[in-house]
Protein backbone atom coordinates (compact mmCIF):
# COMPACT_ATOMS: atom_id res chain seq x y z
CA UNK A 1 0.00 0.00 0.00
CA UNK A 2 0.96 3.43 -1.16
CA UNK A 3 0.20 6.42 1.14
CA UNK A 4 0.87 9.94 0.00
CA UNK A 5 -0.79 13.00 1.37
CA UNK A 6 -0.09 16.62 1.34
CA UNK A 7 0.78 18.20 4.80
CA UNK A 8 -1.70 19.23 7.58
CA UNK A 9 -2.69 22.59 7.32
CA UNK A 10 -1.47 24.96 10.25
CA UNK A 11 -0.93 28.39 10.93
CA UNK A 12 1.13 30.68 13.47
CA UNK A 13 -0.93 31.08 17.17
CA UNK A 14 -0.31 33.59 19.25
CA UNK A 15 -0.82 33.29 23.16
CA UNK A 16 -0.30 36.59 24.20
CA UNK A 17 -3.94 37.74 25.18
CA UNK A 18 -5.17 36.88 28.24
CA UNK A 19 -9.19 37.62 27.48
CA UNK A 20 -9.71 35.55 24.84
CA UNK A 21 -8.66 32.23 26.91
CA UNK A 22 -10.93 33.38 29.83
CA UNK A 23 -13.64 34.87 28.19
CA UNK A 24 -14.00 33.09 25.00
CA UNK A 25 -13.02 29.51 25.52
CA UNK A 26 -15.58 27.47 23.27
CA UNK A 27 -14.33 29.73 20.00
CA UNK A 28 -11.20 28.37 18.93
CA UNK A 29 -10.49 31.66 16.60
CA UNK A 30 -10.70 33.73 19.61
CA UNK A 31 -8.59 31.06 22.20
CA UNK A 32 -6.07 30.33 19.93
CA UNK A 33 -6.05 33.73 17.87
CA UNK A 34 -3.84 33.82 14.48
CA UNK A 35 -0.65 35.69 14.66
CA UNK A 36 -0.36 38.33 11.79
CA UNK A 37 1.88 38.92 8.79
CA UNK A 38 3.68 41.89 8.64
CA UNK A 39 1.79 44.49 6.55
CA UNK A 40 3.08 44.08 2.79
CA UNK A 41 3.90 40.65 3.21
CA UNK A 42 2.27 37.77 1.46
CA UNK A 43 2.09 34.56 2.40
CA UNK A 44 4.85 32.79 0.51
CA UNK A 45 7.12 35.35 1.86
CA UNK A 46 6.64 34.09 5.75
CA UNK A 47 7.82 30.99 4.61
CA UNK A 48 11.32 29.65 4.34
CA UNK A 49 11.10 27.59 1.27
CA UNK A 50 12.70 24.37 1.51
CA UNK A 51 10.42 22.43 -1.29
CA UNK A 52 7.84 19.70 0.28
CA UNK A 53 9.98 16.49 0.02
CA UNK A 54 13.47 16.47 1.61
CA UNK A 55 13.60 18.42 4.27
CA UNK A 56 15.96 19.94 6.67
CA UNK A 57 14.52 20.15 9.84
CA UNK A 58 17.54 21.98 11.69
CA UNK A 59 16.57 24.79 9.28
CA UNK A 60 13.62 27.24 10.09
CA UNK A 61 10.51 26.71 7.79
CA UNK A 62 8.84 29.70 9.29
CA UNK A 63 10.15 33.01 8.91
CA UNK A 64 9.54 34.32 12.13
CA UNK A 65 10.39 38.24 11.29
CA UNK A 66 7.35 38.21 9.01
CA UNK A 67 4.71 38.28 11.70
CA UNK A 68 3.65 40.27 14.47
CA UNK A 69 1.44 40.99 17.16
CA UNK A 70 -0.84 43.69 17.27
CA UNK A 71 -1.18 44.79 21.01
CA UNK A 72 -4.02 47.40 22.13
CA UNK A 73 -3.19 50.61 24.18
CA UNK A 74 -4.65 50.70 27.25
CA UNK A 75 -7.90 52.19 27.52
CA UNK A 76 -8.81 51.66 24.05
CA UNK A 77 -11.21 48.79 22.66
CA UNK A 78 -12.23 47.75 26.11
CA UNK A 79 -8.61 47.60 27.53
CA UNK A 80 -9.44 48.61 31.17
CA UNK A 81 -7.67 51.48 33.05
CA UNK A 82 -8.44 51.13 36.57
CA UNK A 83 -7.41 53.91 39.70
CA UNK A 84 -6.38 52.20 42.05
CA UNK A 85 -4.89 53.85 45.57
CA UNK A 86 -5.06 57.23 43.40
CA UNK A 87 -2.62 56.20 40.70
CA UNK A 88 -4.40 54.45 37.12
CA UNK A 89 -3.28 51.11 36.37
CA UNK A 90 -3.76 49.89 33.57
CA UNK A 91 -3.70 46.45 31.64
CA UNK A 92 -1.11 46.34 29.00
CA UNK A 93 -1.26 42.53 27.80
CA UNK A 94 -4.13 42.83 25.69
CA UNK A 95 -3.46 42.12 21.87
CA UNK A 96 -5.60 42.22 18.75
CA UNK A 97 -6.61 40.30 16.12
CA UNK A 98 -5.00 40.41 12.21
CA UNK A 99 -6.53 39.41 8.95
CA UNK A 100 -4.64 36.42 8.31
CA UNK A 101 -6.87 33.57 7.88
CA UNK A 102 -6.65 30.02 9.42
CA UNK A 103 -4.66 27.13 8.33
CA UNK A 104 -3.07 29.38 6.33
CA UNK A 105 -0.09 27.06 5.86
CA UNK A 106 0.54 23.66 4.64
CA UNK A 107 2.88 21.19 6.68
CA UNK A 108 5.40 19.09 4.75
CA UNK A 109 3.82 16.33 2.28
CA UNK A 110 4.13 12.76 3.63
CA UNK A 111 4.71 9.41 1.83
CA UNK A 112 4.82 5.79 3.26
CA UNK A 113 5.07 2.55 1.50
CA UNK A 114 4.09 -0.73 2.86
CA UNK A 115 4.51 -4.26 1.83
CA UNK A 116 2.68 -7.83 2.64
CA UNK A 117 4.36 -10.83 1.08
CA UNK A 118 2.03 -13.91 2.53
CA UNK A 119 2.36 -18.03 1.58
CA UNK A 120 -0.51 -20.17 2.38
CA UNK A 121 -0.07 -23.84 2.22
CA UNK A 122 -2.16 -26.50 2.73
CA UNK A 123 -1.42 -29.09 5.68
CA UNK A 124 -3.78 -31.42 5.32
CA UNK A 125 -7.68 -31.47 3.71
CA UNK A 126 -8.55 -29.87 6.89
CA UNK A 127 -5.92 -27.67 8.01
CA UNK A 128 -3.94 -24.28 5.96
CA UNK A 129 -0.76 -22.80 7.20
CA UNK A 130 0.03 -19.44 6.42
CA UNK A 131 2.95 -17.01 6.85
CA UNK A 132 3.18 -13.60 6.45
CA UNK A 133 5.83 -10.61 6.33
CA UNK A 134 4.54 -7.11 6.59
CA UNK A 135 6.93 -4.17 6.47
CA UNK A 136 5.67 -0.67 7.53
CA UNK A 137 7.21 2.34 6.22
CA UNK A 138 9.34 -0.15 4.31
CA UNK A 139 11.89 2.43 3.00
CA UNK A 140 12.37 4.44 6.16
CA UNK A 141 10.84 7.75 5.01
CA UNK A 142 10.47 10.36 7.89
CA UNK A 143 6.89 12.71 8.17
CA UNK A 144 7.46 15.38 9.65
CA UNK A 145 4.76 17.42 11.54
CA UNK A 146 4.14 21.44 11.00
CA UNK A 147 6.49 23.50 12.72
CA UNK A 148 7.00 25.11 15.71
CA UNK A 149 3.91 27.27 15.40
CA UNK A 150 2.65 28.90 18.67
CA UNK A 151 4.07 31.93 20.71
CA UNK A 152 3.46 34.31 23.69
CA UNK A 153 4.74 37.98 23.75
CA UNK A 154 3.97 37.99 27.14
CA UNK A 155 5.91 36.42 30.41
CA UNK A 156 5.47 37.39 34.02
CA UNK A 157 8.46 38.38 36.09
CA UNK A 158 8.70 37.62 39.74
CA UNK A 159 7.03 40.62 41.18
CA UNK A 160 4.25 39.50 38.82
CA UNK A 161 4.31 42.30 36.21
CA UNK A 162 3.87 41.38 32.26
CA UNK A 163 7.35 42.15 30.31
CA UNK A 164 7.31 42.07 26.61
CA UNK A 165 9.77 38.38 25.19
CA UNK A 166 11.07 37.91 21.90
CA UNK A 167 9.93 34.72 19.67
CA UNK A 168 11.11 31.52 20.75
CA UNK A 169 14.03 30.31 19.13
CA UNK A 170 12.32 27.48 18.59
CA UNK A 171 9.66 29.26 16.47
CA UNK A 172 9.23 27.89 13.04
CA UNK A 173 11.28 24.31 13.16
CA UNK A 174 10.21 21.13 12.83
CA UNK A 175 10.46 19.44 16.07
CA UNK A 176 8.14 16.30 15.61
CA UNK A 177 7.45 13.72 13.29
CA UNK A 178 4.45 11.54 12.46
CA UNK A 179 3.93 8.02 12.49
CA UNK A 180 6.76 5.10 13.15
CA UNK A 181 10.15 4.27 11.84
CA UNK A 182 10.78 1.23 9.59
CA UNK A 183 8.46 -1.78 11.04
CA UNK A 184 8.86 -5.25 9.94
CA UNK A 185 6.17 -8.00 11.40
CA UNK A 186 6.33 -11.83 10.98
CA UNK A 187 3.32 -14.13 11.46
CA UNK A 188 1.94 -17.48 11.43
CA UNK A 189 -1.34 -18.43 11.08
CA UNK A 190 -3.18 -22.08 11.63
CA UNK A 191 -6.49 -22.17 9.69
CA UNK A 192 -8.72 -25.17 10.44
Amino acid sequence: MTVLESGQPYDAIDYSGAAGGIYYSQYVEIRDPVMPIKPGLTNSQALLQQGTTGLNPNKPVINASAFYVPTIAPGVLGVPCTAVNGSQVCDTVETAFGATGRNTFRGPFRERFDVALMKQTKVTERFTLKFQADAFNIFNHPSFDVPNNSRSQYSTSSAGVPTVRSLSSSFGFIQHTLGSPRIVQFSAHLVF
